[in-house]
């Protein structure tokens, strides 16, 4: 009897370690169009993408901070052989331009592509639409998303 009470102890204690295990464990929410989900956390952006040959998209949070200014800001450069691809951001990807950066207002919180584990992003350009999307774990064991969509219609072609 005594060895059954210890199987059946020791039984709980796993089911429960596996259990707590599978809590502990966060999946990367994807964005929608013109979102950034930080660790499940969606904030709304107002996204735009300006140029021709070099882009330069940027998005700022709907939601502010206590001083009135957008809670992050999100840039990015954009070549254009860098159209129409999707790239690994475990790897170098030599070559390619890939440069974003995510920060607050005074810049105390801001994460780039050197600050992902793992993840990918996509850079789209039609006629139509505009669109960069990231998507992946950082080192700071966040789970980040943004995807800035900006329709032809509202492009600026000023080069920056």
């Amino acid at each position: 009897m005594h060895k059954m009470m210890m199987f059946v102890a020791a039984a709980t204690m796993l089911f429960a370690a596996a259990c707590s295990k599978d809590d502990n464990k966060k999946d990367v929410t994807e964005a929608t169009a013109n979102t950034l989900v930080i660790d499940g956390k969606t904030y709304q952006l107002n996204s735009g993408f300006h140029g021709t040959d070099r882009g330069y998209a940027d998005a700022t949070t709907t939601e502010t901070d206590g001083a009135g200014e957008p809670k992050f800001t999100i840039i990015a450069d954009v070549e254009s052989d860098t159209y129409n691809q999707t790239y690994d951001l475990a790897e170098e990807n030599e070559g390619a331009m890939l440069f974003f950066n995510i920060h607050d207002y005074n810049h105390d919180y801001t994460r780039g592509p050197q600050d992902f584990l793992n993840g990918t992003l996509s850079i789209t350009k039609s006629e139509s639409v505009f669109s960069y999307k990231v998507t992946g774990k950082t080192r700071q064991d966040e789970n980040i998303s943004f995807y800035i969509s900006v329709p032809a219609s509202q492009w600026g072609n000023n080069e920056r």
